[in-house]
């Protein structure tokens, strides 16, 4: 005997593209949001450790300033 199809496989292959087209876009969108979140704090993270550098070398050309100015302006 060979089964009896009443429509209900037709319809539910019917669906299934529908469904996965939707559940992609759902992880599209939550891999989004989670990818520009991480862009995010990458950047901040980027700009800080620059930010950092930039304090640090800084304070280098300050103290170098010192430097020279108690040397060479107490040999004046």
């Amino acid at each position: 005997m060979s089964p009896s199809f009443d429509g209900a496989t037709e319809s539910a292959s019917k669906e299934t593209p529908d469904v996965a087209a939707d559940e992609t876009h759902q992880i599209t969108e939550e891999f989004l949001k989670w990818y520009f979140s991480c862009l995010h704090a990458l950047m901040y993270s980027t700009c800080t450790f620059k930010a950092n550098i930039f304090q640090i070398y800084g304070l280098k050309v300050v103290a170098k300033g010192y430097f020279r100015t108690s040397l060479f302006g107490a040999a004046r």
